[in-house]
């Protein structure tokens, strides 16, 4: 039984949710708790919960309609690993608090290619992340924009980008 999955030669660029420079971020006023969905490097809408007649935050992967997105959830572990051999986590589980940025620079692996410059752009049915000029149906526009590392202009699928807002 191995743990180690990958060896690489260099230390990787960056990590979904990663936070590009620490410190630079701006969050929601507070930290709503996971509805069960919401990923580490992925954007996050407003979801509802209520509990013994209080209302509080609650963050949700998905939308019903075409709300706008809360924010990108940054990468916090801290959650306990239930195994040695557990692959890593990227769901905060039900009721655990999630730091939203609403403003900085973050890392993310692209799931297709991208241009320096594309709008990051989010479907509402599963939170899928693309990227281009303008929404799509199904999709709303996060207003968060793409750069390419490094002074690149366009990024595969798998490349590490940065998704930024200030």
């Amino acid at each position: 039984m191995a743990l180690q999955k990958n060896v690489g030669f260099v230390p990787a660029l960056g990590i979904d949710g990663q936070e590009v420079t620490v410190g630079q971020a701006v969050y929601t006023a507070n930290n709503p708790l996971s509805d069960g969905t919401v990923k580490a490097g992925a954007f996050c809408f407003k979801g509802s919960a209520s509990g013994d007649g209080e209302e509080f935050a609650v963050a949700s992967l998905t939308a019903s309609a075409s709300m706008p997105v809360m924010g990108f959830v940054e990468r916090v572990v801290d959650t306990a690993i239930q195994t040695a051999t557990a692959e890593y986590q990227t769901t905060y589980p039900q009721g655990a608090p999630v730091t939203v940025a609403i403003r900085g620079q973050y890392y993310l692996k692209a799931t297709e290619s991208a241009n320096d410059g594309d709008k990051v752009l989010v479907t509402i049915a599963d939170g899928s992340i693309h990227f281009g000029a303008s929404a799509g149906a199904g999709q709303v526009d996060s207003g968060w924009t793409v750069k390419i590392p490094n002074g690149g202009a366009t990024a595969s699928s798998g490349d590490i980008v940065i998704v930024e807002r200030f």
